[in-house]
């Protein structure tokens, strides 16, 4: 097995049953639980729950599996979205934030992301919803390879669980995303793709529940972690046509996608365009401007955004900073830094009021808020098109290392600065290379003051990286 791979830059991802198995699962929980014993011992607590995934539901019983023996009896799982099929229960990375932040030592959600179906992982966070390190999750794994020996426990002891908590924190988290739709000036109508993912858990109930004032068409709100209507990844152009498809015969404001572990959120308009993370970030600081007109406040985008992110940031007078990409990072700086948002090209959208913890509905609200200020979705993305940027490009490379040097150098004239990989500004045109922390791949992103030099510095880039 290749456990090794299997520990990227933010999380534990890999195929299953080739870098992913029970025993990695009983041996990742070994090392956790010595970790939590250590650190939280005798009131160590821990929440687990689930994608829509089915290969998790072993995982996640050989991961309880140390817990108890252990004598870690403090567990929850997510009972009030239990099935048959998943029976820890399915929760969004989001709603698993609420529920966990402030009362549970660890949570850890079995979820692979917007991966493909073999794919499964673990993302683990501590009370501050701050993800741990994968570096520190390698450690007190190696560890339970060293320490550990004998047979794997294939069943969990009995546990305590208290499924009115977590039910209590649902709700709190239902109640202040409602005091903010209820300030939705009219009812819209949407369609929301929720990819047979996580979020046909927490998020659909939050529809039923609150937002049924609204006229909402779901399309494949049942769990299946097969995929069985498209994959769950949200940048690739291909997953909606399925979306896009329901335009003309809906009629309705705009449609939305959320990923598979539905912690990021994309739009699409009215005419059918799938519009840039990075302009939907734009758009919801200006509605956190008109919601906090006495502050001062800092809102942190990555360095693949667009220039009309930091322009509509700072021509209010607030402070735009720029971060490296990845969830982790702005989480962090946002948390240290108490700013009032962070976000991402990407889709993921982290705000304050909720912890710095991203929130897909928190999110739509914003979005919705906006929209009631012009004629349709188009006109209000019309607004912060002022640019031609292309959406993130990404080529399998063998050499990450030495294609970013020679981009470096290339382009030295212009003082290239190395916040994450290279990024080039000039008056004319700004661009940014990365490599993935996760995969063998280059990203790039170019945007102009015209259609002509963004086609002439991206060809320049793409004769470099391919």
């Amino acid at each position: 097995m290749k456990y090794t791979k299997a520990f990227k830059a933010y999380d534990i991802r890999g195929i299953f049953e080739e870098e992913i198995d029970n025993n990695f699962a009983f041996l990742m929980w070994y090392g956790i639980g010595n970790h939590l014993i250590q650190t939280q011992w005798p009131k160590a607590s821990l929440l687990v729950s689930s994608d829509t995934r089915k290969i998790n539901t072993d995982l996640i019983t050989h991961f309880l599996a140390w817990a108890t023996t252990a004598w870690i009896t403090n567990i929850d799982t997510i009972d009030t979205f239990a099935h048959k099929e998943y029976p820890y229960g399915i929760i969004s990375t989001s709603a698993a934030y609420q529920i966990g932040m402030n009362d549970r030592d660890m949570t850890t959600i079995f979820t692979a992301s917007h991966n493909p179906a073999e794919y499964t992982g673990i993302k683990a966070f501590d009370k501050n919803a701050w993800l741990i390190d994968t570096k520190d999750l390698y450690q007190m794994f190696t560890h339970a390879q060293e320490e550990r020996n004998g047979p794997i426990i294939a069943e969990p002891k009995k546990y305590t669980s208290k499924p009115q908590k977590i039910e209590e924190k649902i709700q709190s988290y239902y109640q202040y995303l409602n005091q903010k739709w209820t300030q939705l000036q009219k009812n819209h109508k949407f369609v929301v793709d929720f990819c047979h993912g996580a979020t046909v858990s927490a998020e659909k109930n939050f529809y039923n529940q609150y937002a049924n004032n609204h006229l909402i068409m779901m399309i494949n709100d049942y769990p299946d972690g097969t995929f069985p209507a498209h994959e769950w990844d949200t940048s690739n152009p291909e997953n909606y046509d399925q979306l896009i498809n329901h335009i003309q015969q809906e009629q309705a404001e705009f449609w939305i996608m959320f990923d598979g572990d539905g912690d990021r959120i994309w739009f699409v308009s009215n005419s059918g365009k799938v519009i840039n993370g990075d302009i939907i970030y734009a758009i919801i600081a200006t509605q956190l401007l008109k919601e906090h007109k006495d502050k001062n406040p800092t809102l942190l985008y990555d360095c693949m955004s667009s220039k009309i992110v930091a322009e509509t940031i700072e021509k209010h007078w607030w402070s735009a900073q720029i971060s490296k990409v990845g969830r982790f990072f702005i989480n962090h700086t946002m948390t240290k830094n108490k700013a009032l948002s962070g976000g991402e090209v990407s889709g993921h959208y982290m705000f304050q009021e909720v912890g710095y913890v991203e929130s897909i509905l928190l999110s739509q609200y914003y979005i919705m808020k906006a929209l009631e200020n012009y004629n349709n979705f188009d006109d209000m993305i019309q607004e912060y098109n002022k640019y031609y940027k292309w959406p993130v490009k990404a080529y399998k490379v063998a050499n990450k290392e030495v294609i970013i040097e020679t981009i470096r150098e290339k382009y030295k004239e212009y003082n290239p600065q190395s916040i994450d990989g290279v990024s080039v500004y000039t008056d004319k045109y700004r661009f940014n290379v990365r490599w993935s922390n996760t995969e063998n791949k280059i990203r790039f992103t170019v945007e102009a003051e015209d259609k002509e030099t963004r086609e002439k510095v991206t060809n320049e880039l793409e004769t470099i990286i391919q």
